[in-house]
């Protein structure tokens, strides 16, 4: 039983990948340039610098309820924000949510 619920968890997370994938290519592809690119969609670990550095840099962040755990993120890119104005999307169903005044 263990391993058919863990096959289910990797084929439901790279079902997801896949999904992202297109869904970064097609928009990309629509609004890209040869000099810019609107996401940059990096799908490997980072050091905690690196990600720092990567949420000072961001123009956006979207954070959903898909998986939980991502009220710190939440608050790491407000606080790396402190001197642009980057857009945090965040769902209303993470813990986030409400200690940073929605709803």
């Amino acid at each position: 039983a263990w391993n058919k619920k863990n096959t289910s968890r990797s084929e439901s997370h790279m079902g997801l990948n896949r999904q992202t994938h297109e869904i970064v290519g097609r928009i990309n592809g629509r609004f890209g340039t040869l000099s810019s690119m609107p996401i940059h969609y990096l799908q490997k670990n980072v050091s905690f610098h690196e990600l720092v550095a990567l949420y000072r840099v961001a123009d956006a962040l979207v954070i959903s309820s898909i998986r939980d755990g991502m009220n710190l993120v939440a608050h790491e890119f407000v606080t790396c924000q402190q001197d642009k104005h980057g857009v945090l999307i965040l769902s209303e169903f993470t813990g986030a949510a409400k200690s940073l005044g929605a709803g």
